[in-house]
């Protein structure tokens, strides 16, 4: 399972429109578990998309969060 304080998103997730894609097992089974690909999630993906909001961007705030953890 992914570990946000010590893994890094962008090395086991990537979005493919409103889809999210495991890179790598952790990705895989954390998308599993979760239901991340369920349909609500996607839909509601698709309607941030439709708003002009980039989905990488949560990628960038929580590596500017683990930044600041590590300092810590």
């Amino acid at each position: 399972m992914f570990h946000p304080r010590t893994d890094l998103w962008t090395d086991h997730f990537r979005f493919d429109e409103a889809w999210l894609l495991g890179l790598t097992p952790i990705g895989r089974v954390t998308i599993h578990v979760l239901a991340m690909n369920a349909d609500d999630l996607r839909l509601f993906r698709a309607e941030i998309l439709q708003e002009g909001i980039a989905l990488a961007e949560t990628s960038v705030l929580q590596t500017e969060a683990r930044k600041l953890t590590l300092l810590f």
